[in-house]
This record gives structure tokens, sequence and C-alpha cells, in this order.
């Protein structure tokens, strides 16, 4: 097995409470499109109040590089790691990191709190050459 390294992040501010429409959420074009990674690493910062955390992924459909046509809809890895989107289940206030896998399919990434004030980064996990 091979050794793993955090590549390029990029960071949700201001979680919305709401579901998304249209071009919001972080953009998955921005990562490499020819070695996207499989796996990703989701750093969680609740910092007023115990929250429920969901992921949404936009699959691309309609005109090319026009995120306003693409179909969102709830990330469930192949695993059910998170069932129906849900990362976490009234994440108490601190700082929580998951790991999933499948979200280089989708052309941007949307975060979706129940309450209080979250943060969330994201960042791609890369396989590196052999060793430690």
């Amino acid at each position: 097995m091979g050794k793993r390294i955090l590549g390029q992040s990029l960071t949700q501010t201001a979680i919305p409470s709401i579901a998304p429409v249209g071009a919001v959420g972080l953009d998955m074009t921005l990562f490499l499109e020819a070695s996207r990674p499989r796996w990703w690493l989701i750093t969680v910062e609740v910092t007023t109040a115990p929250s429920d955390l969901f992921v949404w992924g936009a699959r691309p459909m309609g005109t090319p590089d026009d995120p306003s046509d693409d179909i969102w809809g709830l990330h469930q890895d192949e695993y059910a790691t998170f069932p129906l989107g849900k990362i976490g289940a009234a994440l108490p206030i601190g700082t929580y990191h998951f790991i999933t896998d499948g979200l280089g399919l989708y052309s941007r990434i949307y975060f979706q709190k129940s309450a209080g004030a979250v943060t969330v980064i994201m960042s791609e996990i890369l396989d590196a050459e052999r060793g430690n």
C-alpha cells in the first residue's frame, strides 16, 4: 500500500441551512480534472451550536461549463458511510475529520447544516510513491 498525502483544499464558510440551487458550493473543476482523486478529507468546524451536516453533489447536465443546469442530489458513498448525504448528526461544538470517496464525480459540492455556525474544508487525498 502506498503513502497518501493531502493535496489542494477548498473551503466553504457560512454553511447555509437550505438545499442548493444553481452555481453554489465548491467548484470541483478547480481540482485537476485528469487526476481528480477518489478519496477526500472533509474537516468540519462547528462553532456555536450542535448541527447536522449534509453533503450534496451536482451532476453535470445540459450546457457544458454552465453550472446553472446541473442536477443536485445528496451524496452517499458506495459503503453508505453517509446515508442520504448525512455526514454527522448533532455534531457538538468542535472539529471533526471525515474521509469519503466519490466526490470527484461531481461538478460542484455543497454542504448544508441544520443549525449553528459551521465551516468545512475539503481536501483531496493523493496517492504518493511507495513507502512512508
